[in-house]
């Protein structure tokens, strides 16, 4: 990946409000969901934070089989960034208070304590996008 890709996946990333997290379930499908990137809009690396309720099964699928797989699509400009890696649930508190943010409280999580609140980590490994007709997939 050369520092021209990184910056292009990063502008991608902080463009878009959401994203499709892809995981693994137990019956061997993918499952997918529309998440809120509200934690990387500031971003200048491509360590991604996300955030689920506990009462969800994406905690139990990605403990069960970390890889996934996001999808970033950005309906103004066309861009498109897939990255493949592996999600890791963050239970220490202290990272959850430091990278907390207030607008995340309008999806009725109500601080870093809420027991419903699961915060975690995407580490990238591969990308896959596209220009014009041409595919590029690499390591990160």
């Amino acid at each position: 990946m050369t520092p021209e890709q990184k910056q292009s996946f990063i502008d991608i990333i902080r463009s878009c409000d959401t994203v499709i997290l892809a995981t693994n379930r137990p019956d061997e499908y993918p499952d997918a969901r529309t998440v809120t990137n509200i934690f990387n809009r500031e971003i200048d690396g491509l360590d991604l934070y996300f955030f689920t309720a506990t009462i969800w099964n994406t905690l139990g699928q990605i403990r069960s089989d970390n890889r996934t797989a996001l999808y970033y699509f950005n309906m103004e400009t066309r861009m498109a960034l897939r990255l493949f890696g592996t999600m890791t649930i963050i239970d220490d508190m202290r990272e959850k208070q430091d990278r907390f943010v207030d607008d995340i409280k309008k999806y009725g999580v109500v601080g870093p304590a809420d027991p419903t609140y699961a915060f975690m980590k995407f580490t990238p490994e591969r990308y896959k996008y596209y220009v014009g007709p041409t595919e590029y997939e690499g390591n990160i």
